[in-house]
Protein backbone atom coordinates (compact mmCIF):
# COMPACT_ATOMS: atom_id res chain seq x y z
CA UNK A 1 0.00 0.00 0.00
CA UNK A 2 1.00 3.76 -0.90
CA UNK A 3 2.76 5.71 2.15
CA UNK A 4 -0.15 8.30 1.45
CA UNK A 5 -2.52 5.61 2.09
CA UNK A 6 -1.24 4.40 5.47
CA UNK A 7 -1.59 7.87 6.28
CA UNK A 8 -5.12 7.98 5.02
CA UNK A 9 -6.18 4.92 7.19
CA UNK A 10 -4.28 6.25 10.38
CA UNK A 11 -6.76 9.75 9.87
CA UNK A 12 -9.77 7.44 9.40
CA UNK A 13 -9.45 5.62 12.62
CA UNK A 14 -8.80 9.24 14.38
CA UNK A 15 -12.26 10.45 12.93
CA UNK A 16 -14.09 7.39 13.67
CA UNK A 17 -13.20 7.80 16.83
CA UNK A 18 -14.10 11.39 17.21
CA UNK A 19 -17.39 10.52 15.72
CA UNK A 20 -18.01 8.26 18.49
CA UNK A 21 -16.14 10.38 20.94
CA UNK A 22 -17.65 13.45 20.18
CA UNK A 23 -14.04 14.79 21.07
CA UNK A 24 -11.90 16.21 19.00
CA UNK A 25 -8.32 14.40 19.10
CA UNK A 26 -5.43 16.27 20.85
CA UNK A 27 -7.71 19.20 21.78
CA UNK A 28 -5.48 19.68 24.73
CA UNK A 29 -2.21 19.47 22.98
CA UNK A 30 -1.61 23.46 22.15
CA UNK A 31 0.97 23.02 19.27
CA UNK A 32 1.14 21.13 16.17
CA UNK A 33 5.17 20.15 16.79
CA UNK A 34 3.93 18.59 20.21
CA UNK A 35 1.36 15.83 18.76
CA UNK A 36 3.62 14.79 16.09
CA UNK A 37 6.39 14.06 18.44
CA UNK A 38 3.71 12.46 20.79
CA UNK A 39 2.03 10.27 17.78
CA UNK A 40 5.28 9.37 15.67
CA UNK A 41 8.11 9.50 18.72
CA UNK A 42 6.43 8.65 21.73
CA UNK A 43 3.47 5.96 19.67
CA UNK A 44 0.87 7.86 21.63
CA UNK A 45 -3.30 7.66 20.33
CA UNK A 46 -5.97 9.56 20.67
CA UNK A 47 -8.00 9.24 23.98
CA UNK A 48 -10.57 6.48 22.91
CA UNK A 49 -13.84 6.23 25.70
CA UNK A 50 -13.95 3.66 26.96
CA UNK A 51 -17.09 2.60 26.12
CA UNK A 52 -16.60 2.73 23.01
CA UNK A 53 -18.32 -0.90 21.56
CA UNK A 54 -15.24 -3.60 21.15
CA UNK A 55 -15.39 -4.00 17.09
CA UNK A 56 -15.30 -0.56 16.89
CA UNK A 57 -11.86 -0.44 19.68
CA UNK A 58 -10.55 -3.57 17.62
CA UNK A 59 -10.83 -1.63 13.94
CA UNK A 60 -9.86 1.99 15.36
CA UNK A 61 -6.40 0.31 17.34
CA UNK A 62 -5.66 -1.57 13.85
CA UNK A 63 -5.69 1.57 12.21
CA UNK A 64 -3.52 3.03 14.32
CA UNK A 65 -1.39 0.64 14.60
CA UNK A 66 2.43 2.19 15.37
CA UNK A 67 4.04 0.67 11.90
CA UNK A 68 2.01 1.55 8.71
CA UNK A 69 3.17 -1.40 6.85
CA UNK A 70 0.31 -3.40 9.55
CA UNK A 71 -2.32 -1.25 9.12
CA UNK A 72 -5.35 -2.65 7.13
CA UNK A 73 -5.64 -1.35 3.08
CA UNK A 74 -8.99 0.71 2.58
CA UNK A 75 -10.26 -2.74 1.15
CA UNK A 76 -9.88 -4.48 4.15
CA UNK A 77 -11.42 -1.23 6.60
CA UNK A 78 -14.00 -1.68 4.12
CA UNK A 79 -14.80 -5.18 4.87
CA UNK A 80 -14.64 -5.02 8.17
CA UNK A 81 -17.55 -2.30 8.34
CA UNK A 82 -19.57 -3.94 6.20
CA UNK A 83 -19.08 -7.19 8.71
CA UNK A 84 -19.55 -4.78 12.13
CA UNK A 85 -22.59 -3.09 10.47
CA UNK A 86 -24.33 -6.40 9.07
CA UNK A 87 -23.57 -7.71 12.72
CA UNK A 88 -25.31 -4.61 14.28
CA UNK A 89 -28.24 -4.92 11.96
CA UNK A 90 -28.91 -8.75 12.57
CA UNK A 91 -28.85 -7.19 16.32
CA UNK A 92 -31.37 -4.77 15.67
CA UNK A 93 -33.55 -7.31 13.69
CA UNK A 94 -33.73 -9.77 16.35
CA UNK A 95 -34.68 -7.13 18.86
CA UNK A 96 -37.07 -5.83 16.45
CA UNK A 97 -38.80 -9.25 16.22
CA UNK A 98 -38.73 -9.96 19.84
CA UNK A 99 -40.78 -6.80 20.04
CA UNK A 100 -43.30 -7.56 17.69
CA UNK A 101 -43.57 -11.30 15.85
CA UNK A 102 -45.45 -9.69 12.81
CA UNK A 103 -42.41 -7.58 11.87
CA UNK A 104 -40.63 -10.38 12.23
CA UNK A 105 -43.19 -12.91 10.13
CA UNK A 106 -42.85 -9.78 7.61
CA UNK A 107 -39.54 -9.31 7.22
CA UNK A 108 -39.09 -13.33 6.75
CA UNK A 109 -41.88 -12.54 3.99
CA UNK A 110 -39.26 -10.39 2.37
CA UNK A 111 -35.88 -11.84 2.67
CA UNK A 112 -32.75 -10.48 3.31
CA UNK A 113 -31.78 -7.04 1.66
CA UNK A 114 -29.45 -7.40 -1.03
CA UNK A 115 -25.56 -6.84 -1.10
CA UNK A 116 -24.73 -3.10 -0.89
CA UNK A 117 -22.15 -1.66 -2.90
CA UNK A 118 -20.10 -1.99 -0.29
CA UNK A 119 -20.15 -5.52 0.30
CA UNK A 120 -20.14 -6.30 -3.48
CA UNK A 121 -17.06 -3.99 -3.75
CA UNK A 122 -15.07 -5.69 -1.06
CA UNK A 123 -16.14 -9.22 -1.89
CA UNK A 124 -16.76 -12.42 0.24
CA UNK A 125 -16.90 -11.43 3.37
Amino acid sequence: MAPHMQVDVYALGCILNEAFTRRQPWRDTPHFFNIVLKVAINGERPYMDPDTPEPLRRLITKLWHQDPRVRPSCAEVMRLTEIMVSEELRKWQTMQAAASPSQAAAAAVMGPAPASPLARAAGPL
